[in-house]
């Protein structure tokens, strides 16, 4: 009886988070020859939430909260404490849910990914060997997480993401993230120029080797535009061996991969993974696209720690411009993880 009236009035709010610290190099995307190379430190800290409303419903929230300070003007930024998504979700069946909120878009093998900030509803299914996912809503700026306003520009996005298990070890993905605004002239006000639909595929080689590849294309008619009246698309190659475990002590893995994006073929502000790593200067990587390789070697130190150290020999990819193929200066940066 003690034991079934503690279990009644016990909290349904369960918490968890992650802490990220980090030294990045050459994160502007400056170009090699010349005198400027940016560096940054940044801390991090995510707090997530889950409350259980009932059987069938529960809410989802993320507190974020970001420190840097850059050595190359002596200035820092410190991010206030912002909800940085809080939506609902209710389980129709076990495979079929629905979500509805500020809440996070990811597809593609993360080259589509709000990262937060995406007010919208989206349905996803999931019977273990087809899983999809349809969403509609708005995204603007505080998409980043430096600020919990929107300014500027509304950006409704159409994304449709589809992934389907062939066999354990090979599955392939199809997705289309769809901007509402389009038109055939430039136009300061429209800024927004992505619909853009992604194919790849993902194989476990063997028992340590998976392999991901990816092509993408960019079909809004300002993107042509501003791509030479070529159609911007683009490609992408990733190799990894293992994997830290975090779970695991002394874990490993390593990683290779090959990227060549054309200008505008990527909306820039929402990326992760392999995209998300360099040329963090939004603009440039829009302007010119970015083209070359990467390298990974992530370690688990201990229960719940991971470090990661990440070395990128990058190009711009915009034949259309004097300097746009010009070698840019390395980036690398060296981070630790913490869950918990």
């Amino acid at each position: 009886v003690r034991v079934a009236k503690l279990e009644k009035n016990a909290s349904t709010i369960k918490f968890w988070g992650e802490a990220r610290v980090r030294y990045q190099s050459g994160y502007k995307g400056k170009i090699d020859s010349g005198d400027v190379n940016h560096s940054r430190f940044q801390e991090r800290i995510r707090v997530y939430t889950k409350a259980d409303l009932n059987d069938k419903a529960s809410f989802y929230g993320r507190l974020v909260s970001e420190w840097t300070s850059s050595n190359n003007n002596s200035t820092t930024q410190n991010a206030d404490i912002i909800w940085d998504y809080g939506y609902f979700e209710w389980k129709f069946t076990p495979e079929f849910k629905f979500d509805v909120g500020r809440l996070a878009l990811n597809g593609a093998y993360s080259m589509f990914n709000t990262n937060g900030g995406y007010d919208g509803a989206q349905f996803l299914y999931n019977n273990g060997k087809f899983a999809g996912k349809l969403a509609y809503g708005d995204a603007g700026n505080y998409v980043n997480g430096q600020s919990d306003t929107k300014s500027g520009y509304s950006q409704e996005i159409l994304f449709v993401d589809a992934n389907y298990k062939f066999t354990d070890k090979f599955s392939m993905n199809a997705a289309l993230f769809n901007s509402a605004n389009d038109s055939n002239t430039v136009n300061a006000n429209k800024e927004y120029a992505y619909k853009v639909w992604t194919v790849g595929f993902q194989s476990k080689l063997n028992e340590d080797f998976t392999f991901t590849g990816a092509y993408l294309s960019n079909t809004a008619k300002r993107a042509k535009l501003y791509n030479g009246d070529k159609t911007p698309d683009g490609w992408y190659a990733n190799l990894w061996y293992k994997g830290a475990d975090a779970a695991k002590v002394g874990s490993w893995g390593l990683n290779l991969n090959y990227r060549n994006i054309k200008a505008h073929a990527l909306d820039a502000n929402k990326l992760s993974g392999v995209f998300g790593n360099s040329v963090v200067d939004t603009d440039l990587w829009s302007i010119y696209g970015v083209k070359g390789w990467g390298f990974q070697a992530n370690y688990t130190i201990s229960k719940n720690a991971i470090l990661t150290a990440t070395y990128e020999t990058l190009n711009r990819n915009n034949s259309n411009l004097a300097d746009g193929t010009a070698k840019l200066k390395p980036f690398y940066y060296l981070q630790m993880n913490v869950y918990f």
